[in-house]
């Protein structure tokens, strides 16, 4: 049995190979799926088609098809998908969110369960570093921006920090700031520690 990715039937006339043929012009790296219902095993293809012409009427008369073996591929990326949603659904369940930052300071990644917290949608946020740095309590402004400097120099030795961030309502939130900086950026997780 033939599937697609969502793991609805693929048509035979759906085929790559045979849209390459009807339309003439190549299809390139269309998965597949090959379920071996008796056996009860999966393997995953991906496939391209690329036209042949007739020499006298320049029209499509066969086509040279590739397929690659992608079940390895596939299963490791299934795997990636079920264990980033079990560690959202316990960051979730702890009341914690997770933050990466590069070195240089290009790049940013905050989650968005941060920014729910926080009362914030992720619509509402564009530059997430500054925005969360405007947030941290006044008097924990100075120690925050000091340990984040640390960060950059202090090898693979995990830190910690106390803080607390404004709510959009306007409260704040007592939050604990667990990081480790590698070569070339930093991870952490950010735990709502409040009452």
């Amino acid at each position: 049995e033939a599937l697609r990715e969502d793991g609805t039937p693929f048509p035979g006339m759906e085929h790559p190979s045979m849209v390459s043929l009807r339309t003439g012009a190549p299809v390139h790296d269309v998965p597949m799926c090959i379920r071996n219902a008796a056996e009860g095993e999966e393997r995953w293809i991906n496939i391209t088609a690329i036209p042949r012409f007739a020499e006298d009427t320049g029209r499509p008369m066969g086509v040279y098809a590739i397929f690659q073996d992608i079940t390895e591929r596939v299963r490791a990326m299934h795997s990636l998908q079920d264990n980033e949603q079990m560690l959202q659904l316990a960051m979730q369940a702890s009341r914690s969110a997770s933050w990466i930052w590069d070195i240089e300071g290009r790049r940013q990644w905050v989650s968005p369960i941060l920014m729910e917290m926080l009362g914030y949608g992720s619509e509402e946020v564009s530059d997430v570093r500054g925005r969360v740095l405007r947030l941290v309590h006044p008097e924990d402004r100075l120690r925050t921006e000091e340990f984040l400097d640390s960060l950059r120099g202090c090898g693979d030795a995990p830190r910690e920090l106390a803080l607390r961030l404004r709510h959009k309502n306007g409260h704040y939130l007592h939050l604990a700031v667990h990081a480790q900086a590698s070569a070339r950026r930093i991870v952490g997780t950010i735990q709502d520690v409040s009452d």
